[in-house]
């Protein structure tokens, strides 16, 4: 089953960083990463993580770095943490459809870092090899489809489409 969800929770989280690494490219320019501003509302930890990532994708990369390499060597709670409250004026002054525009309406940023909390959360339970059979796997997939679709239409579809997960539900022993 855990293996079922390798697809989905993957997408999500690629799309999700992808969509507000977006909305950062739009209000920081290309050199986000560099900004003071991000740097001093960022939480210690995060802050921390994000110059570490920089350091090493400088090594790696020298004067060919770019804000992808930076996007990639940064965990899914680092993008949590810019769905926060301490965000909202920087980032989400006017919503979040701007990296999510397939969301309803009523979803706002609060609703929008619980939902990826709760995929980051599911996705830690399946890499730790946690019990999952008794904690709602059907409901944390369409979670998982939902953060897609409300970045990419036509990501998430194809992503539920290939999707073994409701197979595997399926097969569970009684």
């Amino acid at each position: 089953m855990c293996e079922a969800f390798f697809i989905s929770l993957h997408f999500a989280e690629i799309v999700c960083r992808n969509a507000i690494h977006k909305r950062l490219i739009e209000r920081c320019g290309e050199k986000w990463y560099e900004n003071m501003t991000l740097q001093k509302i960022l939480d210690e930890r995060f802050k921390y993580e994000l110059l570490d990532a920089i350091g090493e994708e400088k090594r790696q990369h020298g004067e060919k770095l770019t804000s992808h390499h930076i996007v990639s060597a940064l965990n899914f709670a680092f993008w949590e943490h810019l769905m926060t409250k301490r965000f909202e004026r920087f980032l989400w002054s006017n919503g979040i459809s701007c990296s999510f525009p397939n969301a309803p309406n009523r979803i706002g940023r609060e609703d929008m870092r619980e939902l990826i909390e709760s995929v980051r959360r599911w996705r830690n339970r399946i890499a730790h090899h946690r019990a999952i059979f008794d904690k709602g796997p059907a409901k944390k997939h369409q979670d998982a489809l939902f953060l897609i679709q409300w970045v990419c239409q036509d990501t998430g579809e194809w992503v539920a489409a290939s999707s073994k997960v409701p197979a595997a539900i399926a097969l569970r022993p009684a």
